[in-house]
């Protein structure tokens, strides 16, 4: 089981809420290590993953649905900062995708 720790808060009529989970990063193929979903927002923390991901964050809308995603990167030593975004969002209430501008 990759699960070490897991937590559940409930308001809603006995359905989960809130809910927080710690994984074995190493045990999973995508490296997560921690996951927090609320009615409005989900969080994905990674560690060590070999593209550098090491967040990202979903918002939902009124009805659930992904509105926008937002993904941080750790640094790629490997390559210059104009080819090597730290953060590029997901609007998808709008169709678009940003990158950010470089930060030297």
């Amino acid at each position: 089981m990759c699960v070490t720790d897991h937590k559940y808060e409930s308001v809603d009529e006995g359905f989960p809420t809130e809910l927080h989970f710690e994984f074995y990063h190493q045990s999973r193929k995508d490296n997560l290590l921690r996951l927090e979903k609320s009615a409005t927002k989900m969080v994905e923390t990674f560690k060590d993953r070999q593209d550098f991901l090491y967040c990202r964050e979903t918002d939902f809308d009124d009805s659930n649905t992904v509105a926008a995603v937002k993904e941080m990167y750790h640094r790629n030593p490997l390559k210059s900062v104009d080819e090597d975004p730290s953060t590029i969002n997901y609007d998808l209430r709008k169709n678009m995708v940003i990158f950010p501008p470089a930060t030297h």
